[in-house]
């Protein structure tokens, strides 16, 4: 089920000003440099050239393109008429803010179910989540998750391959290994500290040795 007053808020922290995600992702794109002159412009402010920072300008302009293209689809689902934006910081930012309402309204027109508003409420939320990783700002739940190395065993219980756990990096040799397939008695992935599992590694080969 779509959580519309979630992808009101997730709208605004994208374009709020004056720090929003996106806003703050464009920040990162022009080099000083690679600034169009003022009297280029033709009174708009928000068009660069070659982007300087390639991973910031994509993933910008992926939003930019895909917004469009929702705002476009649920418009015409809803209305049965649809005026493409034209390029612009501004205009993706006012598209995003219209998102939610055109899903909300999409909703309560009796289109939850049908794949363009989902995808359109799936991608806003994605949106906000690959602003946040950019900006090295990603959420607990949104770390990801790093296959073990290959020196350690894999889950006793079903042979798969271990994970470190998100944040291991800053958790030092107390980094948690997890099997994300098999679950405790309380529902928890199955998880064990670097350190112990190594040892129970040297155990088993010794045991075997013998």
């Amino acid at each position: 089920m779509i959580a519309v007053d979630e992808l009101y808020t997730t709208a605004r922290t994208l374009t709020a000003a004056p720090h929003g995600l996106l806003r703050r992702v464009n920040a990162l794109i022009p080099h000083a440099s690679n600034t169009v002159a003022e009297s280029q412009l033709g009174g708009r402010a928000d068009i660069h050239r070659i982007p300087w920072n390639g991973p910031a300008a994509n993933l910008a302009l992926d939003i930019a393109a895909a917004v469009r293209r929702h705002e476009s689809t649920l418009t015409l689902l809803l209305f049965q008429q649809a005026r493409f934006r034209p390029d612009g910081d501004r205009q993706t930012l006012d598209a995003i803010g219209r998102l939610p309402v055109l899903v909300d309204h999409a909703i309560a027109s009796g289109h939850g179910g049908r794949p363009p508003v989902r995808d359109a409420a799936h991608d806003l939320t994605a949106w906000a989540r690959r602003c946040r990783a950019l900006l090295d700002e990603a959420h607990d739940d949104e770390q990801p998750w790093t296959p073990a190395p290959s020196a350690l065993p894999p889950c006793p219980d079903c042979n798969r391959r271990l994970y470190l756990a998100p944040g291991w990096q800053y958790a030092g040799d107390a980094a948690d290994v997890l099997c994300r397939t098999c679950r405790d008695d309380d529902g928890q992935p199955l998880r064990w500290d670097a350190g112990t599992w190594l040892a129970v590694l040297a155990h088993r080969s010794a045991a075997t040795a013998a």
